[in-house]
């Protein structure tokens, strides 16, 4: 049957069957107010609005064929479909009935989807552009979408649904899945933060994953992101990252890269792959009591700031070969309490110097050293080799070759392989003039010095300095030997020419930059002293007692802001004409007890007047609404500096003094002759 043109089923019937072997094509709008049942063939043409009140039933040998593009096909219940074949335009579909549920043992295509709150998918859906409204994926769901991303509020937590993305580039729904699949030509980024349920799984086929947020995942099994793709952590905020396996082909394949701008991303769970990039601005922490396992190498990427932390007890597995295992800038990698492990025959160590925690060398083969390598525990593992080359100043605070219990652990001491200065050992160490010195305790590197970010120019604050050696210890027994010879550095002096000063545990008082013999005391590798700073400006703090010096991030970096108003000085240009706006440069400055511009000075809060001399002429053009008075907030800032160009004098001809005076305090004030007015 071919309906002429509308068709709309009365109340009376209300219902719609079409039986086996029938076919109805529709020929505009339809509209069916009970139950529509399909066990022949429903075809849907022209563009007419297509309206199903009740309940839709495609039975075994049905068909639901659509040939026009409809404006919209409502459906009002439940749709079910056991059907043959179900094929649907691109016309959105909307399902309008808060407890509407979509079903059946055949799955249902459709591009263009338009829900309410409530309605369940309990079938297999696949929606090709766009979902929109809110959608539940009930237990027995399986929503496929194939669009760029999910516009409905999408809740998708029952046990065992099932999520797939399976378009080209798609933004994943933040949202908690259970079982969640990511397949198709382009990137899926997880612009927010995704959780798997408890029993779920994850699995991805797609060629690249960006996390910008969190992915949390309970489970035993984690992200099987299959061969040949990559993953990307990256955004700004701090992240959770759950563990995951991926393979490659290629070096360039299978590869982790922190691409973060700031933040911390913290691994939660085991991760498996090809190779880690560090990258970008922010850090990748490799977590707590964790196994990671990298097939080639660990780059430390070169012009970044991004840094890469070894965790709490944490092993990370090298098995990159002899062209290198670990690359690029040592010095972005701190290695915290965790544990490297290099297990794969030949490798290079190519990266610039570098302080590891635990060092494992196993799997026979040389592992190479490119450059000054400190290490907390170093084990070289029997029928494996360390080549030093001709690098003299690795250390390790404890040795074991051929295993890691006594009697292996070598004594304090400095070894190397036959051309070496110190104890000659071939089976361990190639041949060369390297060494490693071996010190169970060793001596302070470094001082790290901290405190107070801000100071007011001539004030005081105390600060704390710690004796470290290179693993971040605080060296208890510093100094060895008393020293007296320390000099503190990185502070400007104040344009007045007073220095910054500190003072020592004798309570004399000792400038910056100039060595001498002040005594500090250190308690259990600390001390805690005194500081004047008089410049405004930055200030990086720096000690040196002539072996260390303070340096990079182990500085205090002070931001020294100008003291409160001491002095006025005007500046003006002569001569000027009586009942005109001044010309030329003229300018009242403010400044500190110091000689600092007072570029925080606000004349909203301490007004500047200023008079004239012998004869109290009336002057305009400064302030509002008193025109002789400096008081605005933007007067002096940011400069400290005011501009008196624009200020008007009326009064007879001659010569002036002018004065400013300040509110509170009233500052020295320095006054300029006065132009002749003519």
């Amino acid at each position: 049957v071919t309906t002429a043109s509308s068709l709309t089923i009365g109340t009376a019937i209300s219902s719609l069957n079409i039986g086996t072997g029938n076919t109805l094509i529709t020929g505009g709008t339809l509209t069916v107010p009970g139950t529509t049942t399909v066990d022949g063939t429903l075809t849907l043409a022209t563009t007419g609005l297509k309206t199903f009140t009740g309940n839709v039933l495609i039975d075994a040998g049905g068909n639901w064929n659509e040939t026009g593009i409809a404006t919209n096909t409502i459906c009002g219940g439940n749709l079910t479909n056991n059907g043959t074949t179900f094929t649907a335009l691109s016309g959105t579909h909307t399902f309008n009935n808060a407890t509407g549920i979509i079903s059946g043992s055949s799955s249902i295509s459709i591009a263009n989807v338009a829900t309410v709150a409530g309605v369940t998918n309990n079938g297999t859906l696949s929606v090709s552009t766009a979902l929109s409204g809110s959608f539940i994926n009930g237990a027995t769901g399986t929503l496929n979408f194939g669009g760029a991303s999910i516009a409905a509020v999408l809740t998708a937590t029952a046990t065992g649904n099932s999520v797939n993305y399976t378009g080209a580039a798609q933004t994943i729904y933040p949202t908690t899945y259970y079982n969640l699949g990511f397949s198709g030509s382009g990137k899926k980024t997880v612009s927010g933060s995704i959780a798997i349920g408890t029993g779920g799984t994850f699995n991805s086929s797609a060629p690249d994953i960006e996390f910008d947020g969190d992915y949390i995942n309970p489970n035993a099994t984690l992200l099987n992101a299959g061969t040949g793709g990559t993953i990307e952590i990256s955004g700004s905020a701090t992240q959770s990252i759950a563990g995951f396996t991926i393979a490659g082909l290629s070096p360039s394949a299978g590869v982790v890269t922190m691409n973060k701008t700031a933040g911390v991303a913290t691994l939660t769970g085991n991760m498996t792959n090809n190779g880690l990039t560090i990258n970008g601005a922010g850090s990748l922490n490799l977590g707590s009591n964790l196994t990671h396992s990298i097939g080639l190498a660990v780059t430390l990427q070169s012009g970044v700031t991004g840094s890469l932390n070894g965790g709490t007890n944490t092993t990370l597995i090298v098995s990159g070969g002899t062209t290198f295992a670990w690359n690029g800038i040592g010095s972005l990698f701190t290695a915290n309490s965790g544990t490297v492990d290099f297990n794969n025959g030949a490798q290079t160590l190519a990266a610039s110097a570098t302080t590891f925690n635990n060092v494992i060398f196993e799997d026979g083969g040389t592992k190479t050293l490119s450059s000054a390598t400190i290490f907390n525990d170093l084990l070289i593992a029997a029928g494996t080799q360390a080549s030093l080359g001709s690098i003299t100043t690795n250390t390790a605070k404890t040795l074991h070759l051929g295993g890691s219990g006594d009697p292996n652990n070598q004594g304090d001491g400095v070894y190397g392989g036959t051309g070496s200065a110190g104890i000659v050992n071939s089976t361990y160490f190639t041949s060369g003039t390297g060494e490693i010195i071996v010190q169970s305790t060793p001596g302070a590197t470094r001082f790290v010095i901290t405190g107070t970010g801000t100071q007011i120019a001539g004030t005081t604050q105390t600060i704390t300095i710690k004796a470290e050696d290179a693993l971040g210890n605080t060296i208890i027994t510093y100094p060895p030997t008393p020293i007296t010879a320390f000099t503190f550095s990185g502070a400007a002096a104040a344009p007045g020419g007073q220095v910054a000063t500190f003072t020592d545990n004798t309570l004399a008082t000792d400038n910056f930059g100039s060595p001498g013999t002040p005594y500090i005391t250190f308690t259990a590798g600390v001390a805690t002293i005194p500081i004047q700073l008089y410049g405004a400006g930055t200030a990086n703090i720096v000690l040196s007692d002539g072996n260390i010096t303070t340096s990079g991030a182990d500085r205090l970096t002070v931001n020294v802001t100008p003291g409160p108003l001491a002095s006025l000085t005007i500046s003006l240009t002569s001569p000027q004409t009586s009942g005109t706006a001044f010309t030329g440069t003229n300018t009242l400055t403010a400044k500190d007890a110091w000689g600092n511009l007072a570029t925080n000075f606000d004349a909203s809060a301490n007004h500047v007047t200023i008079t004239s001399a012998p004869v109290a002429g009336t002057i305009s053009g400064l302030g509002s609404p008193v025109s002789a008075v400096l008081n605005q907030t933007t007067s002096f800032e940011p400069s400290g500096v005011a501009t008196l160009t624009g200020m008007v004098f009326t009064g007879p001809s001659g010569p002036y003094t002018f004065t400013a005076t300040a509110q509170n305090p009233t500052p020295t004030i320095t006054v300029a002759s006065a132009p002749s007015n003519t």
